[in-house]
């Protein structure tokens, strides 16, 4: 049976009534999420909506994070922010459907309470369902759409999810499975939930999943793994959170992309923050067609049969990436910027040297977060080269990570220039060795100081 239905990511819709004072002033890196998310939600969140309802879906899935306030501890402001992102989703006029993130609310804070009692009884009328609990399954046109709440995953959602599993198997189209965080990060690295995502990469690949659908991250891919027969599952993460007019930035330009083997297939990124967008699914039988829209681009691919991979693939329409500097360029360079990603949530004694001349400590970061970089003063401008060396002096905290660093340029001719992203990712303490792969990051000792090349072609 033909299937139509719309899946946005994180949108964060906040409100101004609730933020007044939005005067506040900080360098990016620094600035409050909600005065970034105010001015998004009356911009990029309402595009977004309006392109969606001209679509007239069947069904609209969000993977959370739908509002930024539920985390509030004064009840009445998480509950009107939860309320109003709600009222936002329902204006697209189609059933919707949420699978809870983090900024919901935990389970007994404010917002949680009020998500449980109020968001999630309109969700269950809203579907002409009947369901009381944060995770729960809709089957809608021989398809079933699978609801998770990963924060309380453990013990008895995860055994419901393994029994529904089993018994819709037998009967169902096309499955589909949503839920907050990635099963893969190929980009943002050190910020999704490794025992959530080993779980359920292991329940994709046993089970007929077709695709499973995430956010979290602010950045936006497409990715096939592998199960047996050249058969497998897609990741669809999204992102419909950003500024509107930042143009498309694929993810490679600033992270160090991934390699999880060759049967987990990575078919493009787009970066945190830019072209907010989200997926098209249209299944008919077996076939499935996947439009990916935003406010700066479109990219499309199609599935003949369940579980294929998928053809046609028509990926997002990067601008050229200019990576090459010459000679003749380090005479024009105005001004430059040192890109980095991190996660440290101790002390902060790092210390950066770039080419000799010390740039102070880490840009703080708690999350591996974008928009941290640091401006190079004028006299360091004249020691760039097209190959330069970094030494970074690491914090003496005991938990941190580092990595996705990269030199980027702007020249007194217009060109914006940016060097190789450095491949390695930086890790010290037992946290990130339950990651997948963890053999892809270099472990190093708390306050170690090592070396880094930053080259431009």
């Amino acid at each position: 049976m033909k299937t139509r239905f719309v899946v946005i990511g994180d949108t964060h819709f906040c409100f101004r009534k609730h933020h007044p004072d939005l005067s506040r002033t900080s360098e990016l890196g620094n600035l409050p999420d909600y005065i970034r998310y105010v001015g998004m939600t009356e911009t990029t969140g309402r595009k977004i909506l309006s392109m969606i309802r001209e679509l007239k879906p069947d069904l609209l899935i969000s993977t959370g994070d739908y509002v930024e306030g539920g985390l509030e501890a004064n009840p009445s402001f998480a509950e009107e922010e939860l309320l109003d992102g709600w009222n936002m989703l329902k204006s697209i006029g189609c059933p919707v459907l949420i699978a809870k993130g983090t900024h919901e609310g935990k389970a007994g804070s404010p917002g949680g309470n009020f998500y449980r009692k109020n968001i999630i009884p309109a969700m269950a009328e809203n579907l002409g369902a009947s369901f009381s609990k944060e995770y729960f399954s809709y089957e809608f046109n021989g398809s079933v759409f699978i609801i998770l709440d990963y924060l309380n995953y453990e013990g008895e959602q995860e055994k419901w999810l393994v029994n529904e599993l089993e018994r819709v198997s037998v009967k169902a189209e096309h499955i589909y499975i949503f839920a907050h965080p990635p099963l893969y990060l190929w980009g943002r690295h050190f910020f999704d939930n490794p025992e959530f995502s080993k779980s359920l990469d292991a329940i994709c690949r046993k089970y007929p999943v077709d695709i499973y659908f995430c956010g979290h991250t602010h950045n936006q891919s497409i990715s096939f793994h592998e199960k047996a027969d050249r058969k497998g599952f897609l990741q669809l993460k999204g992102s419909s959170v950003g500024y509107a007019n930042m143009p498309l930035c694929s993810m490679d330009s600033y992270h160090a992309v991934a390699d999880f083997g060759r049967s987990n297939k990575f078919y493009w990124g787009v970066l945190e923050d830019s072209a907010p967008g989200f997926f098209l699914v249209e299944s008919d039988g077996e076939k499935t067609e996947i439009s990916w829209k935003s406010l700066s681009g479109e990219a499309s691919m199609q599935i003949d049969s369940h579980f294929a991979e998928p053809e046609n693939i028509r990926i997002p329409s990067f601008p050229p990436l200019n990576r090459r500097l010459d000679e003749d360029d380090l005479h024009q360079i105005i001004s430059a910027r040192l890109n980095l990603f991190s996660v440290n949530k101790g002390i902060n004694n790092s210390v950066l040297k770039l080419n000799g001349f010390e740039l102070g400590p880490m840009p703080d970061n708690v999350s591996y977060a974008a928009r941290r970089f640091i401006n190079l003063p004028e006299e360091l401008l004249r020691s760039l080269r097209k190959a330069n060396e970094l030494e970074i002096k690491m914090t003496e905290a005991n938990l941190f990570a580092v990595g996705s660093i990269s030199l980027e340029l702007l020249l007194y001719d217009g060109r914006r220039i940016i060097s190789r992203v450095n491949p390695e990712l930086f890790y010290c303490g037992k946290a990130w060795e339950t990651y997948r792969n963890p053999e892809r990051f270099t472990k190093v000792n708390s306050g170690a100081t090592l070396t880094v090349s930053l080259c431009f072609d």
